[in-house]
């Protein structure tokens, strides 16, 4: 087995881009960010990251790869009973890196 790099996405909603130590912000906005900070100098930052105005298709979109519209899950399914998410065929980023050797695991809503 070739060594692979550790793969690790912070996906959090309400997060400015200046809120975090290692994006200029941290003390200046009213709270240090040092453990977060570590995980960053050890790694690589991405700074370009457009997310949905609501928090289902920008989901759907980073789990998948693809346009939230594609994948059925461009708004947010407000009462619904059942019937609404990825279809079962969708490929997920986690189910690609799981077919090329990663154990993966998602934590959150």
């Amino acid at each position: 087995m070739t060594d692979q790099p550790n793969l690790f996405f912070f996906h959090v909603d309400n997060l400015g881009f200046g809120e975090l130590s290692c994006y200029s912000g941290g003390p200046f906005r009213g709270a240090s960010t040092s453990r977060i900070d570590a995980f960053a100098e050890s790694g690589m930052r991405l700074t370009n990251y457009c997310p949905e105005s609501q928090c289902t298709p920008t989901r759907s979109a980073l789990l998948t790869g693809r346009h939230a519209i594609r994948s059925g899950t461009h708004s947010v399914p407000i009462g619904a009973a059942g019937g609404w998410g990825l279809v079962t065929w969708e490929k997920t980023l986690g189910d690609l890196l799981t077919d090329g050797g990663y154990a993966c695991a998602a934590y959150g809503k």
